[in-house]
Formats: structure tokens, sequence, C-alpha cells
């Protein structure tokens, strides 16, 4: 799947607050964010532990080509460059005018800034941890010409029941509560995720099942920190999400991925390095 931010919360959240900044500054593209909930890393089966270190000698994705049965083209092709010698993600690129780049601070991305064709002047998204890795908040801004929107940041709250509580404010004021809910862990991976609108009082429960294999970006160094936000891919953190029909290298990792779309079939091919 293509880079991207998904969580249908953060996402309406996004798009709400920068119609607001469009309206009060002037005109502007809006940047569709998708993401801000779904996956959390855990260095164990059940407790919420964070994993900064991936495996010795990991296998690290290197390209993602994607096709449709229905067409003749190949649609899109993936490419990510990685800091020589490591496994620090530099940068996730569709094409020219959409990607993700990312910033560490040691072993932790700290800022990932996100571009696509639609927002050219991008969003930025900042990242805090405590002081055992884990993260604590998420704050999101999209940029105009005129410069950045109010911001919306979301809060993380761990709980010894291998739940996460999180709250998410924004607004003018910037302490409008928007969203709040609550992630559930099962085996390291985030199974159930409830969220609540403030804005219509409706609740929103997903569930997620998992294969045994392995998740394709895991290797990533930090990935599996911020892997709830959903950055490099929806799939999983550690394995892939049971809903589509993947095929695996030796190794297994993901080797090809078929899923429906439209009225065809797509296919992601995966290449390593």
């Amino acid at each position: 799947m293509k880079p991207q931010i998904c969580d249908p919360s953060a996402r309406e959240l996004a798009k709400r607050y920068q119609k607001n900044n469009i309206k009060s500054r002037s005109k502007n593209i809006l940047f569709a964010i998708c993401g801000l909930v779904f996956l959390l890393g855990c260095s164990s089966d059940d407790a919420p532990l964070i994993i900064t270190q991936p495996q010795d000698n990991p296998l690290l994705i290197k390209r993602i080509i994607t096709s449709q049965n229905d067409t003749e083209f190949f649609l899109e092709s993936q490419t990510f460059t990685y800091e020589d010698g490591t496994n620090k993600l530099i940068k996730a690129e569709t094409r020219p005018d959409e990607s993700l780049n990312f910033t560490y601070t040691g072993d932790l991305i700290t800022k990932i800034y996100a571009t696509n064709r639609y927002s050219p002047f991008g969003t930025r998204y900042d990242y805090s941890y405590d002081d055992t890795g884990k993260l604590t908040t998420v704050t999101i801004i999209g940029y105009s010409k005129f410069g950045g929107g109010p911001p919306v940041v979301r809060t993380y709250t761990y709980n010894p029941d291998n739940t996460i509580d999180f709250s998410t404010t924004g607004g003018n004021s910037g302490d409008t509560v928007l969203t709040f809910g609550t992630i559930t862990l099962t085996g390291g991976e985030v199974t159930q995720v409830t969220t609540t609108y403030n804005s219509n009082s409706t609740t929103e429960t997903l569930n997620y099942t998992y294969d045994d294999k392995n998740f394709y970006a895991k290797n990533i160094l930090g990935y599996k920190n911020i892997a709830f936000t959903g950055i490099i891919g929806t799939q999983g953190i550690n394995h892939n999400r049971s809903n589509i029909t993947y095929t695996y290298n030796a190794d297994n990792y993901p080797q090809a991925a078929t899923y429906p779309h439209g009225a065809g079939i797509r296919t992601n091919e995966y290449i390593y390095e």
C-alpha cells in the first residue's frame, strides 16, 4: 500500500481544521490527513513495551510496485531511501510531489514532513516520547502558502491492561477535545480501536486480525514506536492484516499482495535490499 496516514478520525479532524484555516487566512489546497490512531508496537506479546532496534541483518523494504488487472499500465512505484549503512528511513517517495520525509533523534523518529499533489505546502508530524521511548504525543500542523494552521494534538496514556487511551485536541483555542478512545493490544498487534467523536457524539469500533508472517516495514528503525499512526503502512506492526491475500518469500516477508480495488484487483510487488 502507498505510504499514508490512515485514521478516519484524524482525517476528518485535519480536513475540518485545515478548512477553518483556509476560511480565516485565504484559499488553500488541503492535505488529506488519514492518520493518527491504529497500530502500536510492543516488545512482547502482551506488555506495551517499545523496541527500537530490529534484528541483525534485517530485510529492508526498498520498493513497492502497484499494478491493476484491468489496466495495461502499472499504477505507481514507491521507493524507500535509507541513511547509508543503516535502517534509518530518510524518505518514502511515490513521485517527486508525493513523499514522506523522516527526521530522527537518536533511534527515534521525531518528525515526518508529508507532501502530495493536493498539498504542495505539506503537513508536519512532530512526535514526542517519554524516557522509555513510548510515544506520548503527536502534533499535526498543515501548511498553506500563508504558513501553518492550528495544530491538532493527540495524547496517549498507557494502561496496565494492555490498552492505550487517547485524546485529540485542537481548534483555534487549542484545547477543544475533538475525539477520544481506546486502543486494545493483543499479541503485540492492535486488535481493536474504539473512537468517540465529540462533534456528533458517535462512537466507532474497528477490529483487526493478523497472520503470523513478517510485515514489510517491521525492520525500519523507530517504526514500531509510531506504528499506530500508520505512517509507513496500515497492515500491521510485526505481522500482516488478514484481510489482504499475501504470498511470501523464503524469509516469510511479503513478496506480493492482492486486494480488490474498484472493479479490478490490485497487486503489490515488494522488493527488499
